[in-house]
């Protein structure tokens, strides 16, 4: 009996806990993975770039983590290899650590790029792509496995990216990847907004504190259950002030607009 319930406990994050990670182009990206780790605990991690004064600083801000700028090395020297470069090195960055990287987990965060595209140049690793966004630890991420990952590679993913990860098919990490996108363009709609409530003389600080709050509540809103329409719905009664705002951003063609950005945003990545 004892035997069957220490075989029943979850020993995955311990042991991964372990293991080294390395994180393969420590730009925004990556370091948002490595902020995720060091958050939770994990300290086994090598990061790479090729400007060294960025490592230094990385060096600074995570106390106890490896740097180099020698991708082949900290392949060879890791358990488990995150590549967080841009798509259009990823090949090339995949080639040159392929023989480091043999039967480790290899994760990719590109853009696009195939798992049979990587797997391609990752012969002996076992492939998965994720695709997250720029704020790691509190986001959730989407993943998919290669044919070669095993059950453990799937709790690996989960201990990096996050317990509320999704798997998805392979195709549905483009949409993922437009929310990513859109993380910017919300920013930067917010920022409008609050510009235009300063310029009516509100006070700046007063104003972005207003719309923290708010995309708090409508993302807690949201992780409840609610629907959109619903929170539309009890903010907007027919005739009301926000119902006509709305009608005219239907008029002008704004929602209109939303849906091609994403559809062109799918079209470019699948």
């Amino acid at each position: 009996m004892e035997g069957a319930l220490l075989s029943e406990t979850p020993m995955m994050p311990f042991l991964v806990r372990e293991q080294t990670i390395s994180i393969i182009g420590a730009g925004s990206l990556g370091t948002a993975v490595i902020d995720a780790l060091y958050s939770s605990g994990h300290r086994k991690i090598i990061a790479t770039r090729r400007d060294e004064e960025a490592l230094k600083s990385l060096t600074q801000k995570y106390s106890g983590i490896e740097t180099t700028t020698d991708n082949k090395q900290a392949a060879e020297h890791s358990d488990i290899v995150v590549l967080a470069v841009k798509p259009r090195l990823i090949e090339e960055v995949a080639t040159e650590i392929s023989v480091y990287s043999k039967d480790k987990l290899v994760v990719s965060l590109a853009a696009k790029k195939s798992i049979d595209i990587l797997q391609g140049a990752l012969n002996y690793s076992r492939v998965a792509r994720v695709m997250a966004g720029i704020f790691v630890k509190d986001e959730v991420a989407a993943y998919t496995l290669g044919k070669n990952c095993v059950k453990e590679d799937e709790e690996v993913i989960r201990y990096i990216f996050g317990t509320n990860a999704r798997e998805v098919e392979e195709e549905h990490l483009a949409g993922r990847t437009w929310v990513a996108c859109d993380t910017g363009i919300m920013a930067r709609e917010v920022g409008a907004k609050i510009s235009a409530l300063v310029d009516s003389g509100m006070n700046e600080k007063d104003a972005a504190m207003f719309y923290s709050g708010t995309l708090r509540a409508l993302a807690k809103e949201i992780e409840s259950g609610t629907s959109c329409g619903e929170i539309y719905d009890s903010v907007a009664g027919p005739g009301s002030f926000t119902d006509d705002l709305y009608k005219l951003m239907v008029q002008e063609g704004h929602f209109d607009l939303l849906v091609r950005l994403v559809d062109k945003t799918i079209k470019k990545l699948k």
